[in-house]
């Protein structure tokens, strides 16, 4: 296991989500960005 990580599943996707719902991964991805803190 890997402390604090996060498992995305996206239904009705196949091997290529950010083509197939960008709109998804961009949100999670945002999100992701937001919730780092700088090094």
């Amino acid at each position: 296991m890997i402390p604090d990580a996060t498992l995305r599943v996206y239904p009705d996707t196949g091997h290529l989500v950010h083509w197939e719902r960008p709109e998804w991964v961009v949100r999670d991805l945002e999100a992701f960005i937001k919730g780092t803190r700088r090094a």
